[in-house]
């Protein structure tokens, strides 16, 4: 006796595959969406953190450059990648230096933990300047820098730039790759300290 077998084949009806396809959509959304939170939320902690931190309190701060506050930088720039041309101190101080772009600036970056961040890559050509930094004549200062680097370059400064006369500037950054130096001028006033690479 000979038993045929007869195989079924069904296809998927439209309305399954656009089940499918819908399920598979709001997953990606919940994804995209789940991630988009994640950095609102650091964003929050950090925005949290620097209000509630000791810098606003400090007598006679004369410039806080912050990038986790939104009133720091304008939001059309806040995007990464984008140039920023101005970067607005949050200090008590009445007399706000104003910062502001030498070419096209440095770029907008969401490079430390995923925290807004500035990113200067070392060019002579944009960068930030401060209009007037005379309040730093003939007084004592204390700066204080949150950085990431990422660059092994000798003569990287964050801070000002060098120059052959004393106390014509000020300069603050990596005189090599393992040097950290804080010079004013001519570099006979400078203190520098190894770092590892």
């Amino acid at each position: 006796m000979a038993f045929k077998q007869r195989f079924k084949t069904k296809a998927f009806t439209l309305i399954e595959v656009s089940i499918v396809i819908l399920i598979v959509g709001i997953m990606i959304a919940g994804t995209f969406i789940g991630n988009r939170l994640v950095a609102k939320s650091r964003l929050a902690a950090a925005e949290s953190l620097a209000r509630s931190s000791p810098v606003p309190g400090i007598k006679d701060n004369m410039l806080w450059l912050e990038t986790s506050l939104s009133a720091s930088i304008d939001s059309s720039q806040a995007s990464d990648g984008a140039a920023v041309t101005a970067w607005y101190d949050q200090s008590s101080n009445s007399g706000k230096p104003l910062v502001v772009a030498v070419g096209t600036g440095p770029t907008y970056a969401n490079t430390i933990n995923y925290v807004h961040a500035i990113k200067f890559v070392g060019s002579t050509a944009n960068y930030l300047q401060i209009s007037d930094a005379s309040f730093l004549n003939g007084t004592d200062y204390t700066i204080m820098v949150l950085e990431k680097r990422q660059s092994g370059g000798s003569n990287n400064y964050f801070l000002g730039e060098t120059s052959s006369n004393p106390n014509d500037s000020l300069a603050l950054g990596y005189s090599s790759d393992s040097t950290v130096i804080h010079a004013q001028g001519n570099q006979s006033y400078s203190a520098s300290a190894a770092v590892s690479s």
